[in-house]
């Protein structure tokens, strides 16, 4: 067995320990991956917005990799791609599906990626894929309020 390989039971069994043994010192690290266009920027803009936020790299070793895909079509190649040249040996990866707001079909599109996720990347373990309305949390931020926070809990 590879050390390469005892990275990935370890990572795969104890993921909270391997985040922690491979963690960079320092302020929390979020890694942010995705194709043009898909919406990587809005919600860095809003999870930025949030009290004690981390900081948010387009490069580099960090504690989480959030990879973000759009709620506009299937995943693809490309998705995948980045994915997997972002993802691969990180602690934690978080996939969220950005668009949900502009989008009515989001939830045939979330169930797909979800099963493409899966299939093609087995190295995740369980899936789980965020679905975020960026422009109704910047919509909530505007209000505030009571009403505010229901358009909060609405953008995911």
């Amino acid at each position: 067995m590879s050390p390469a390989d005892v990275g990935d039971v370890v990572r795969r069994w104890n993921p909270d320990g391997w985040a922690r043994l491979h963690a960079p010192s320092g302020p929390p690290r979020v890694r942010v991956a995705g194709v043009d266009g898909c919406g990587c920027a809005a919600l860095v803009d809003e999870l930025s917005a949030l009290d004690a936020a981390p900081e948010y790299v387009r490069d580099g070793r960090a504690t989480v990799v959030l990879t973000v895909f759009e709620a506009s079509a299937y995943l693809g190649r490309t998705e995948l791609a980045v994915l997997e040249s972002a993802g691969r040996g990180a602690g934690r990866v978080v996939c969220a599906l950005t668009g949900i707001d502009a989008h009515p079909d989001w939830r045939e599109v979330h169930e797909r990626d979800v099963a493409l996720l899966q299939r093609h990347a087995p190295w995740l373990g369980p899936v789980t894929l965020l679905p975020v309305g960026t422009s109704l949390a910047a919509r909530a931020r505007v209000v505030g309020g009571d009403a505010g926070a229901v358009l909060r809990l609405e953008s995911g």
